[in-house]
């Protein structure tokens, strides 16, 4: 009898689930319903293109010609407004109801807009769509002020992509640096301290406590220790949500949905993959979403192949970020601050333009951050994996 697998989503983890599903089960009705309206693209090529290093055709990941070939149904703009798991039905924006027999949800994440000013100005707007970068990019050229807030890896790349092409940037920081969450802080202030010399300005240990908006958009942010900074573009790089608005009430946490190692849900025939997945994280030995491309691209493949019943694993997560810093690349990987005393260890090297330090858990590689020179990143992370092994239960 023959199977309809929808995939919600149209980023690199549908499309890695697409090309594996298609070999897995040839024959077999497969439907993408993604909220964008353009093939898949590398988002993480955005600030690439904001600082002119490639051109917009250059995110494209395929064409017409491959879903054509694979002979998929796109439904291209058009989002999931519920899913109902008794019935293994999607309602679709345009009207349309979808009957599956298994489910993959990779839509993709959001950005976090909260705070005390309308999310709906359209001079307020996050990072993660092709058209929030269009929109950044124009409004710069006609020199617009940019105001970035959040220090964590999405804002400090914009930063450095207008910085790269001689537009105006300020930074509003909650913390004492940039990076907080996956540096240490003197890994931190080396990288802040290159920004600011660089003509980024920082502002640390401070958030926006409202914005001003005139008759023609925004004019300019308030921060919390009672600065005022001329603003016409400001955009919030503060987190992602998944999105997952379209799942049943008591699904809706606000979190990832935890995935077992064949990337199932707890719902009936529903996996999942990419930003919307909590899978296991070998580090901290937990489910946790870990956003990152080589992930997608894995979680993808490994859950259209359970979902056409070819059996195989997801070999878990490891945090791991990378990013070149205005010339100075920067990798961090696991753990990079030790969670207590006992037990814990950190091995740490520096010099003129490098910093390097080793993070230990009862004498096992737990954590890695590498600035300045960064060769050693591969094999690190091949010990991190081999001392962490992934239980392969549940």
């Amino acid at each position: 009898m023959s199977k309809h697998y929808v995939i919600v989503g149209g980023g690199i983890a549908s499309l890695s689930a697409l090309s594996a599903l298609r070999a897995a089960a040839p024959n077999e009705q497969i439907t993408i319903v993604a909220a964008e309206p353009h093939f898949a693209y590398s988002k993480v090529l955005l600030t690439h293109l904001i600082a002119h290093h490639i051109q917009e055709k250059d995110l494209f990941l395929t064409s017409m010609e491959f879903y054509r070939q694979s002979g998929v149904n796109l439904h291209l703009g058009t989002k999931v407004d519920y899913l109902d798991p008794d019935r293994k039905t999607v309602q679709l924006s345009d009207g349309t109801l979808l009957k599956y027999d298994q489910l993959l949800i990779a839509s993709g994440g959001s950005p976090t807009l909260n705070g005390n000013f309308p999310s709906d100005t359209p001079d307020i707007r996050g990072l993660r769509t092709l058209e929030d970068a269009r929109f950044i990019q124009e409004r710069a050229r006609h020199g617009a002020q940019v105001v970035i807030w959040g220090g964590g890896l999405v804002g400090v790349k914009l930063a450095c992509a207008l910085n790269e092409v001689g537009y105006q940037v300020q930074m509003v920081v909650t913390s004492s640096i940039v990076l907080s969450q996956v540096a240490d802080e003197e890994a931190g202030r080396i990288i802040s301290t290159r920004m600011q010399e660089r003509g980024i300005g920082l502002f640390t240990k401070n958030d926006i406590s409202r914005v001003l908006v005139g008759k023609t958009g925004l004019e300019s942010v308030v921060l919390t220790d009672g600065r005022t900074l001329s603003c016409q573009v400001l955009v919030v790089a503060k987190g992602v949500r998944p999105n997952l608005d379209f799942l049943p009430l008591e699904w809706r946490t606000g979190r990832a949905l935890p995935v077992d190692n064949q990337m199932r849900t707890k719902l009936p025939n529903v996996f999942a993959a990419g930003d919307v997945a909590a899978a296991f994280e070998i580090t901290r030995q937990e489910n946790r979403s870990v956003a990152i491309w080589p992930h997608a691209v894995e979680q993808g493949r490994v859950a259209a192949l359970n979902m056409a019943d070819r059996p195989v694993r997801f070999r878990g997560s490891l945090t791991r970020n990378a990013l070149e810093i205005l010339g100075m690349p920067f990798i961090s990987m696991g753990i990079v601050r030790p969670l207590s005393i006992n037990n814990w260890d950190v091995d740490i090297h520096k010099g003129a333009g490098f910093y390097r330090k080793l993070v230990y858990r009862d004498g096992k590689l737990m954590g890695a951050i590498l600035l300045g020179r960064v060769e050693e990143a591969g094999k690190l992370q091949a010990l991190i994996r081999r001392q962490n092994p992934v239980p392969w239960s549940g």
